[in-house]
């Protein structure tokens, strides 16, 4: 108490000062229009301001939510695209339920880790086997191929990366349809980056053009065709001379990548066992 005291006494001349100045004012705001409206004016101001802020900041916190929102909005278009169906042979059939197939659907996870400048690099995904996910399944994103899962728990699955050396895609060109593999190796001499692969094997006859769009096959596993993937900014005969090596700019960037879509291939199970089920019998 003695220590109150003593500090209101020490600036009591400062402490009289601004009360006889908030008292001033006060006077001067009610007693003149002018003054008055000025600040009402300044007030409203600072007040719109501060909403403002604080408008912002509670949108950019809610932004996550709505991304997330919005992500599996995106998955489940995906899933009733023309491009998530396979086309029915109507030509032998006389009665038939649809015209198409679903062949597949889409599931929206989210990126809780990720490496992107090694030479094998992986992603962790928030969703396990307790929401469908199996190992083999192909990753996406937005605008291109982000990866395949390699494992799962309950609730996080692993994607092995699409910038991984041990990753490889069957994958074409799209104007002339010609085949190779896509491979990455961030490591290697000639230094790729994470924007960048390299589409191998491509047969020397096969006709390349810098600008041109490389597709996946639809021959992986679980990957859908036609997928863009990214295009050409360089190519050259490849040590042996038996084929090209064709330098792609990838359309995804990994670096601002937070929201994939797991794909699920509703026939993978009949083919698989189809395919067993004969390579057993040779």
């Amino acid at each position: 108490m003695k220590n109150l005291l003593a500090i209101l006494y020490k600036n009591h001349l400062l402490l009289l000062f601004l009360f006889l100045e908030i008292t001033a004012l006060t006077f001067a705001i009610q007693h003149n229009n002018f003054q008055r409206a000025s600040f009402i004016h300044s007030a409203s101001y600072v007040t719109g301001n501060t909403y403002e802020v604080m408008n912002n900041f509670s949108s950019y916190m809610d932004l996550k939510e709505k991304n997330a929102l919005l992500a599996d909005s995106l998955a489940k278009l995906k899933s009733l695209s023309l491009s998530a169906y396979l086309k029915r042979d109507t030509s032998l059939t006389k009665v038939s339920d649809t015209l198409y197939k679903q062949r597949y659907s889409y599931t929206n996870a989210m990126i809780i880790h990720q490496t992107l400048h090694k030479a094998n690099n992986f992603l962790t995904l928030d969703k396990g086997s307790s929401d469908g996910i199996q190992v083999g399944m192909a990753v996406l994103g937005v605008n291109g191929v982000v990866g395949k899962v390699n494992g799962t728990s309950d609730r996080f699955s692993s994607v092995l990366s699409l910038l991984n050396s041990q990753t490889t895609l069957s994958c074409k060109l799209k104007s002339s349809k010609s085949l190779g593999f896509l491979v990455w190796n961030g490591k290697s001499a000639g230094g790729l980056t994470y924007r960048q692969a390299m589409l191998i094997d491509v047969p020397l006859t096969a006709k390349i053009r810098v600008g041109d769009t490389v597709v996946t096959a639809g021959y992986s596993d679980n990957f859908p065709g036609g997928i863009p993937v990214g295009k050409v900014i360089d190519f050259t005969d490849a040590s042996g001379g038996q084929s090209q090596d064709v330098k792609i700019q990838l359309f995804l960037d990994f670096n601002v990548l937070d929201h994939v879509f797991i794909v699920r291939d509703v026939l993978h199970e009949e083919k698989d066992s189809l395919q067993l089920k004969f390579q057993n019998a040779n």
